[in-house]
């Protein structure tokens, strides 16, 4: 398996420095593992809200990261990844998706299946039916098989401690994968598996949510890390080691970042005494549940919904405030206010522009403004 693997590229930082395929599942991989150190019980109580065996729910996200590129085990992506050419016109995650297979509960495999299809894009009305894709590709097919028999081994390196091995991934060999209807027999796959969903199902889109946050953020911070460290010339495996310090940039400590922001929400203008707060204020300090908040401006309304939601955090297992707000612009504004509470890189912003709000000033390009304009909507169906 290393022999095979070894060689395959999944990831380009500049001329001549590659990550494995192997290397790069391996990195997020052990940043999953981080994420669940710092989030059990988050994720346990997750499991009892939406009644969803833990073990299993832990094996779905495993599944997908192990699996999540897989589609990049082809002759045609290789050849352009090491010529530093654009991929997308094989797109991995879209050519993957034969390979997504387990022995998953049918709804979890369904699911599984669908947030590889989608870990890059949004699970629109017609994912991929208007893409420009090739209509085939040539699997390297030892290497995916050695890639999947190997999922056992890697879990009990890593996971043996966290949680249950109930599932594993299988090798199904489609009749259509050497064929010139491949790309046809991989949308009708979609249309199937979008057709399996049962829209009203709030338990099944929680899971899908929560399951393609996390496996979002284990290969995007994965990959950031390659591409920010400073490696000379060669093939290089995984390069995150399973130390404190660095997974601590990575998977942030609940509990020192919302007592460190509600530190910063008590402190006055003068910095020698705390914040008075109104009564109304101090009611919700000690909130645990919902609540409705109704005063004049200037009177502190978001500086007591954050204590209320640090409380609900601290005693409810949360890990995550989600401010909704109505306008993009006030939605940026609150973002720069709670990057002041919390910390630049415990604040994120998510609307229809907010990538170009998060790109430095010549890193956007026509190709991203017209994606930014005329992308599609997120309708999990």
């Amino acid at each position: 398996m290393k022999r095979l693997l070894s060689e395959q590229i999944a990831k380009k930082s500049k001329d001549q420095t590659f990550q494995t395929f192997e290397g790069h599942t391996i990195d997020s991989l052990i940043i999953f593992k981080d994420y669940l150190v710092k989030n059990k019980d988050v994720l346990k109580n997750f499991s009892i809200v939406f009644e969803v065996d833990y073990d299993e729910l832990l094996n779905l996200m495993f599944l997908s990261i192990f699996l999540h590129d897989i589609g990049k085990l082809t002759k045609e992506f290789q050849r352009k990844i090491i010529k530093g050419e654009s991929c997308g016109y094989f797109a991995h995650a879209f050519f993957g998706l034969p390979f997504i297979n387990s022995d998953l509960p049918e709804n979890l495999n369904t699911v599984l299946r669908l947030l590889v299809v989608s870990h890059h894009t949004q699970l629109y009305n017609r994912i991929y039916e208007d893409a420009n894709l090739s209509n085939k590709v040539n699997y390297l097919n030892n290497e995916i098989t050695a890639w999947i028999d190997s999922y056992h081994a890697i879990y009990l390196e890593l996971f043996s401690s966290l949680f249950l091995n109930k599932f594993k991934p299988y090798y199904i060999e489609k009749e259509y994968l050497s064929k010139i209807e491949l790309n046809e027999s991989i949308k009708e796959s979609i249309r199937e598996l979008k057709r399996k969903q049962n829209t009203k199902n709030i338990q099944t889109k929680a899971i899908y949510s929560l399951c393609l946050s996390i496996l979002k953020h284990c290969d995007q911070k994965a990959s950031k890390f390659f591409d920010g460290s400073e490696l000379e010339q060669g093939v290089f495996g995984s390069i995150i080691a399973n130390s404190n310090k660095l997974l601590d940039t990575i998977n942030y400590n609940t509990n020192r970042i919302f007592a460190d922001g509600k530190e910063s929400i008590l402190k006055s203008h003068d910095k020698d005494k705390q914040m008075e707060l109104y009564e109304y204020q101090k009611i919700l300090a000690n909130v645990n549940d919902s609540a409705i908040i109704s005063a004049p401006c200037g009177r502190g309304k978001t500086e007591g919904a954050l204590l209320g939601a640090i409380n609900i955090i601290n005693t409810q297992n949360k890990n995550k405030i989600i401010f909704a707000l109505p306008t993009q612009i006030t939605s940026n504004a609150m973002y720069d206010r709670l990057k002041g509470v919390f910390g630049d890189h415990n604040v994120g912003l998510y609307h229809g522009m907010s990538r170009y709000h998060h790109y430095e000033a010549d890193d956007i390009n026509e190709d991203d403004l017209r994606s930014l304009v005329f992308g599609h909507n997120l309708e999990f169906q």
